[in-house]
């Protein structure tokens, strides 16, 4: 009987018939097995020797001495030795839910769960005695590969097909993250400095800084407003050359308006004088000629109406001078020493200086005049002398004025000088009733009342005696009227 249970649990298994409904009836069995003691040396032929020694109550002894010889051929040639349990472990394996791997049962039993089944698939392996899927950091992909054995990759990536660098940012280090399982620098909008900020969900820096040091407003012009510019990731007005109006147009790239606008709206040729060449300013934007009396001069522009000797410009020499027109010498002009009889001489110096109290009274000496004048005599050959200019050298008459040697109360000194006195000179043009209205005096002979086209005005003589001849220059109409002195008679057209 102790050989005949184990050989019905083989045939019923091997037909695929269950003895274990469960796993308390395999135990039940297992404890109800009988130990067989099997020796077999198995080539072509068995030979089995048994030999059982029962102990019965009565006094018999029987001694069975049976020597069985079976003529059996197995395919194998293996000597078995051991303790027969007559246990399937393919079943039993099946039945404790064990797919791989070697087990005990409770009762010290080793179950080798690969024998039939195993971890079939590639990409597992056997855990816990369950085929497992290769997707571990440990066990990765279809040959199972160990990743923290490879410090440059010792993650398993997330479909669990290959060893990677890495699977979440914080496996990279700082100022790093991980993207398709590799560590990149934290330089881009979305994963910033060293703390791999997102900047876009900051509308104030939404932006990575060129230098991934952290989220700032802007790191080029066109994510600035209209009108605005990125200066050190800062948004700016465009109101400097380089960045200029609505459009931040570039001024110094524009020869002809190199300049942004103080109101920086607009590129211009200037915004000040030095931004123009020499003996230019700027006005409005434009350089210009510095022939203003604000801004006069050839090299550079100098205000005249800051210097009391020379406070206006000649336009056309573009320098501060003393006078104009012969309005600038008179009362209320600006010479510094004005003079109701002043004239503005061709250098655009005043001559004819008097005092307001007396038009027609003569002066003394040199002291009686201010600088730069002289106590001259102002009509040849006559004794009279007024206040007049110096001057550097003989020039021609011109305008009925001239610069020549005249007699002082010292010596003779080169003057600009009237052609008659400086009273007489004065009165040309005014309309007359007699002589005395044109002149000082009827011994100085110095001007007379004459008849015009019907017309009664001051004049006075245009004859040279010392040439014996007409002058025009004399005249104050010429050189616009040429032929200013009328003959006969000899006196400048008053007309």
């Amino acid at each position: 009987m102790g050989k005949t249970l184990p050989f019905l649990l083989v045939l019923l298994l091997l037909n695929g018939c269950s003895m274990f409904k469960d796993l308390d009836e395999y135990k039940d069995d297992l404890q109800s097995t009988d130990n067989d003691s099997e020796t077999g040396t198995d080539g072509d032929t068995d030979t089995d020797t048994d030999t059982d020694s029962d102990t019965d109550t009565d006094s018999d002894t029987d001694t069975d001495s049976d020597t069985d010889t079976d003529s059996d051929t197995d395919t194998d040639s293996e000597t078995d030795t051991g303790t027969d349990s007559g246990i399937d472990t393919e079943n039993v394996c099946f039945q404790l839910g064990y797919e791989c791997g070697e087990a005990e049962d409770d009762y010290g039993n080793t179950l080798d769960c690969d024998q039939e089944i195993g971890c079939a698939e590639s990409g597992e392996w056997c855990s816990s005695n369950q085929c497992t899927s290769c997707n571990t950091n440990e066990h990765c992909g279809d040959l199972c590969n160990d990743c923290t054995l490879d410090t440059s990759a010792p993650y398993c990536s997330l479909d669990g097909m290959t060893c990677v660098e890495c699977t979440e940012n914080n496996q990279c280090i700082d100022g790093a993250w991980c993207n398709s399982n590799s560590c990149e620098s934290c330089v881009l909008d979305t994963h910033c400095g060293n703390a791999c900020e997102d900047c876009t969900l900051s509308s104030a820096t939404p932006f990575c800084a060129l230098d991934a040091s952290s989220c700032v407003e802007c790191v080029q012009d066109e994510q600035c407003n209209a009108g605005s510019w990125c200066n050190t990731n800062a948004c700016e007005a465009c109101t400097i050359d380089a960045h200029c109006g609505a459009s931040c147009s570039d001024c110094t790239q524009l020869s002809d308006s190199p300049y942004c606008s103080l109101d920086g709206t607009t590129c211009v040729e200037c915004t000040e004088d030095s931004q123009c060449g020499d003996g230019s300013w700027c006005n409005s934007n434009t350089c210009e000629d510095c022939n203003t009396n604000e801004h006069c001069g050839i090299t550079s522009c100098t205000d005249c109406t800051a210097i009391n000797a020379t406070p206006l410009c000649d336009p056309d020499a573009q320098q501060c001078v003393e006078c104009l027109s012969n309005s600038d010498c008179q009362t209320n002009g600006v010479s510094p020493n004005p003079s109701p009889l002043g004239l503005c001489t061709p250098d655009n110096t005043c001559t004819c200086w008097v005092p307001e109290s007396d038009e027609t009274t003569a002066c003394v000496d040199d002291s009686s005049c201010p600088t730069n004048y002289v106590c001259a005599q102002d009509l040849v050959g006559k004794n009279h002398y007024s206040c007049l200019r110096t001057c550097d050298t003989t020039l021609a008459a011109s305008n009925g004025i001239t610069c020549e040697e005249r007699n002082t109360t010292g010596t003779d000194t080169f003057v600009w000088a009237t052609m008659t006195t400086c009273y007489a000179f004065s009165k040309f043009g005014n309309t007359c009733t007699s002589d005395d209205n044109c002149r000082i005096s009827s011994a100085m002979d110095d001007g007379s009342c004459e008849n015009f086209s019907g017309e009664d005005k001051c004049t006075y003589s245009c004859w040279d005696d010392s040439a014996s001849t007409s002058d025009s220059t004399w005249c104050p109409t010429y050189p616009e009227d040429t032929n200013a002195c009328l003959m006969p008679g000899g006196y400048c057209n008053a007309l």
